[in-house]
């Protein structure tokens, strides 16, 4: 903290520190001498605070001083458990791409329950990432050193205000010789400092007891952060997944009757394909699960005056597999998933009571 007095001769600003209290130069005047009897009493209470504060609440633990030396250490670690915590609801997105893939259900619901988890999870790092540098920076500026007043001259403590000592070694934290705290003379940060650095004026016990204990509780707050984000930040993005997810699905409705299916005759039977009629006599057909192939899930006929057409209301009740079935199951009925606007689906049960919901182009009928 650098403390800025009046001068007893000029009148103007002057700075001064507690290592040297008794000593005020003015660089408006060049007088160099004692502070007014008043600010030595000042001084005096300042100084009497700082030796009543614990010295262990201006010095940095070893681990603290390692993690200060580099502008970016304090958060790698969050970054690297973050990037875990993505990796299931990564899979998860690629998971439904491939599902899309071979089954063309409904992009906007597809997009929804795979999409939404990984991005809503990757902008809640993000803010927790831009939060977690915000309190880094707070913490460095806590305990960083009083940037240089002039080129040339050392940088000064940030509670007592007294010169330092070049830092040696590769972590630039430097112990005041005086008050005995550590401060932060990395470059980046006493140049940010300096950007920001306002003289601190009124009454001197004041201001150094709240600097005393700045880097503490900055430190503690930081680490907490840390631990926090971690443990909250995938509870919370699985609460707002769930509620999105369950709010904005609407209800399944009745099947829509105007979209027609082609049965092929294949090797696993009488299968469905959709059928998107050109206008010219001719229709495309997609296929669902059941082709072998990717390449053979779309297919363009000139003619398709003579396929035999069904729609999705004519098959409850009937036979069909569906999937990796070997024994066929009963069609119980048929529906249009809630965003789909491009498909109805069925609900196949076996004989021995399972139950499972798909495409109606993903079915193969049983012969009557």
């Amino acid at each position: 903290m650098l403390f800025v007095v009046e001068c007893p001769r000029c009148g103007k600003p002057a700075p001064i520190c507690l290592s040297e209290a008794q000593r005020l130069r003015c660089p408006a005047c060049s007088h160099d001498g004692p502070p007014a009897q008043h600010l030595c009493e000042q001084l005096a209470r300042a100084d009497s605070v700082v030796r009543q504060v614990a010295v262990g609440q201006r010095q940095l633990s070893d681990s603290q001083r390692r993690a200060l030396a580099s502008g970016c250490a304090g958060f790698v670690g969050f970054v690297a458990l973050f990037g875990l915590v993505m990796l299931p609801f990564v899979g998860c997105f690629a998971f439904g791409i491939g599902v899309m893939a071979r089954d063309y259900h409904s992009p906007v619901l597809f997009s929804l329950l795979f999409a939404t988890p990984a991005v809503l999870m990757g902008v809640t790092g993000l803010l927790a990432l831009g939060w977690i540098v915000r309190r880094r920076q707070r913490l460095e500026e806590a305990c960083s050193a009083l940037p240089p007043v002039h080129p040339g001259q050392p940088a000064r403590c940030h509670v007592c205000g007294g010169p330092l000592s070049q830092p040696t070694g590769d972590t630039p934290v430097v112990r005041c010789a005086y008050c005995a705290a550590d401060n932060l003379v990395r470059a980046d940060v006493l140049e940010r400092v300096g950007r920001k650095l306002k003289q601190q004026t009124g009454d001197l016990e004041t201001q150094v007891r709240a600097a005393s204990v700045q880097l503490s509780t900055a430190t503690v707050a930081s680490n907490l952060l840390v631990l926090g984000a971690a443990l909250v930040v995938p509870v919370i993005s699985t609460c707002v997944i769930t509620f999105v997810a369950v709010s904005m699905a609407p209800e399944d409705r009745a099947a829509d009757p105007s979209i027609e299916y082609a049965v092929l005759t294949t090797e696993r039977g009488q299968c469905l394909a959709q059928l998107h009629r050109d206008g010219m006599g001719g229709a495309h057909l997609r296929r669902g699960m059941w082709a072998s192939t990717a390449a053979q899930q779309s297919e363009h006929t000139s003619d398709a005056s003579g396929l035999q057409v069904v729609t999705a209301p004519a098959l409850v009740g009937r036979a069909a597999t569906a999937f990796d079935w070997t024994e066929p199951g009963t069609i119980e009925a048929v529906y249009q998933v809630g965003m789909s606007h491009d498909g109805n689906s069925a609900w196949l049960r076996r004989a021995d009571g399972q139950r499972a919901s798909t495409d109606v182009k993903n079915l193969c009928l049983v012969p009557r």
